[in-house]
Parts: structure tokens; C-alpha cells; sequence
């Protein structure tokens, strides 16, 4: 067969002289490209909920457990998603945890709740900073001694939750959330806060 005499079908790829073929969809003379989602794009959407009662109508998704020693890839295709919570359960904690938070969160572009408390998080990727939407970010009890530049375009942040982590010097970027009202920084090594902070 011909690629040139049939032209509703591309090869696109060729292996072990079996060819896979991607197939479009004649409309009224214009092709249309048959869409298929990801498995594991539409397992996970099948987990977001919107009844949680601290997050009302909001679509939100929680992973915990031993997928938090391997977050899922689609889940970063999820840009509809509003709460995102990473963090392990209480009785779970020491043996499953999130050792670090991909560059890929900052495809998610419409989360207004990160909840990444509780793991063993050093450090956090400069993508964070393309959080436009995030109101709140929990970061507590993990060992962050600092934050990414990109912290400080976080515009709509309104809670920081940092206790109980490894900083020695208060993150000047957080003194640039004007919309903050709510901050934790305790039980870290802090010796000082800026003044008017």
C-alpha cells in the first residue's frame, strides 16, 4: 500500500515491517484528526472531586501513598485542576513520601491550593513561580532551607504554611507577596525576620 494513493491514512511509524497508522476522519471533505486520551490522563480525572468540604465546587485530587514515590506523568496534564493534595497520610508518612516536586507543576496552571506538607521535600523547582492562580501552598515539615527566585511571582498567595523545616535565613522573596495574610515560619532556625515584614 501507498501512503501517496490513500491519503486518509499517515505512516507514522515502521518497525519489524509492521506498519502502525495513524487514522484521521473525513468530514465533508476535511480531515479531522481522531483524538484519543492518554489511559492514564483519564483514569486520573476519574479521581478529581469537587465535594470536599474545605473546597467547595473546586476540582481537586488527592495522591498520596506509594504514588507519591512516583507521581504520574498525566498528572501534570491536568490544567483543569484546582487542589492538588501531595500530602501523605498520618499513619503512611514513613514509609511513603514525595522526595522531591517535578518542574512539571507549573504546568497546572489554574491551582489555587498545593498541599505538599509532610514529605521530604530540599528544595522546590523555579516552576512554581507560574502558579498565577495559587491562594494557598502548604510546605510544612519538610527540609526546605530555601526558596526558588520565581517564589516571589506568586501574586495571589494569600497563605504560606513553612514551619518546621530547615531555614536559617528568612526567604526574601516572600516579603514581595503583597496579597499574603497568613504566614508560618515556625520551629526553623530562623534568628531574624525583616523588618516591616
Amino acid at each position: 500500500m501507498i501512503a501517496g494513493n490513500h491519503p486518509e491514512i499517515s505512516f507514522i511509524n515502521s518497525r519489524a515491517g509492521t506498519l502502525q497508522t495513524e487514522r484521521t476522519i473525513m468530514n465533508k471533505g476535511k480531515k479531522k484528526r481522531a483524538s484519543k486520551q492518554p489511559a492514564g490522563v483519564k483514569q486520573l480525572r476519574m479521581r478529581i472531586t469537587v465535594d470536599d468540604p474545605l473546597h467547595i465546587g473546586l476540582k481537586k485530587i488527592k495522591i498520596s501513598g506509594k504514588e507519591l514515590g512516583s507521581l504520574p506523568p498525566s498528572l501534570y496534564k491536568l490544567t483543569e485542576l484546582q487542589v492538588l493534595d501531595l500530602s501523605p497520610e498520618r499513619e503512611a508518612c514513613l514509609f511513603y513520601h514525595l522526595s522531591e516536586l517535578p518542574p512539571a507543576i507549573g504546568n497546572l496552571c489554574n491551582l489555587t491550593v498545593l498541599a505538599v506538607d509532610t514529605n521530604k521535600l530540599t528544595c522546590l523547582p523555579e516552576e512554581i513561580g507560574e502558579l498565577a492562580c495559587l491562594e494557598r501552598l502548604a510546605l510544612s515539615n519538610n527540609q526546605l532551607s530555601e526558596l526558588p527566585r520565581s517564589f516571589s511571582r506568586l501574586f495571589t498567595l494569600r497563605s504560606l504554611y513553612c514551619s518546621n523545616n530547615c531555614f536559617k535565613h528568612f526567604p526574601t522573596e516572600v516579603c514581595q507577596l503583597k496579597s499574603l495574610a497568613f504566614l508560618d515560619f515556625s520551629d526553623n532556625f530562623l534568628k531574624s525576620i525583616p523588618e516591616g515584614l
